[in-house]
């Protein structure tokens, strides 16, 4: 568990799996979710929830996408909370 911004904590390891629900990325998914591309090892697999209106620009796919993201699979209501299970690309 991370407490405090996870934009500016150094991680010493990366990660086999990411579990965000209401979470750092709920909110402020613009500053999250390219950290976890980051913190993720490829192949692995995080289940994300979004809070809809938390993003100032562009779509969740796209930011997903631009971290190194595959989206397995989206549920939820573009106007209220998405959930997101993404695997991390193979590099």
């Amino acid at each position: 568990m991370i407490v405090g911004p996870i934009e500016t904590h150094i991680f010493d390891r990366q990660f086999d799996f990411i579990l965000d629900s209401n979470g750092a990325a709920y909110y402020f998914p613009e500053q999250v979710i390219p950290k976890y591309g980051q913190i993720l090892k490829p192949g692995r697999f995080a289940f994300v929830r979004l809070l809809a209106g938390a993003m100032r620009e562009g779509r969740p796919e796209e930011l997903f996408g631009e971290a190194g993201f595959i989206i397995e699979k989206q549920e939820g209501n573009p106007k209220a909370e998405m959930d997101f299970l993404v695997r991390r690309a193979n590099l």
